[in-house]
């Protein structure tokens, strides 16, 4: 007996499921096209079940946003500290920075 078994199915490329999908829906209005009304067709076509193939996986979504948010975080930060605050925007990267910020909060 071999590893396989029967109900594995090959693994099939994006666009040989989408010629696959495109042959059944052709050979399906062709057998009902005769016997069902218009109304009828509409209903079949619901009924089919979608596959959805995703082209970016959700954990790499996921991972793309929390680098985004990053980014914009730091951007901010220097925007914030070196446009309208009139400092050096690279200073805001500086440890002695932040514990003066932290200073000043909490000395009030």
């Amino acid at each position: 007996m071999s590893i396989k078994s029967n109900n594995q199915e090959k693994m099939l490329t994006r666009q040989e499921r989408l010629k696959k999908r495109q042959e059944k829906d052709i050979n399906f209005k062709e057998k009902n096209s005769e016997q069902l009304s218009s109304n009828d067709q509409e209903g079949a076509q619901t009924d089919k079940k979608l596959v959805r193939i995703r082209l970016v996986p959700i954990w790499l979504r996921l991972v793309i946003f929390a680098f985004l948010i990053a980014i914009s975080g730091l951007l901010g930060a220097v925007v914030g500290y070196g446009v309208i605050g009139d400092g050096k925007p690279l200073e805001v990267f500086q440890i002695k920075t932040w514990t003066h910020i932290v200073d000043l909060i909490k000395s009030e």
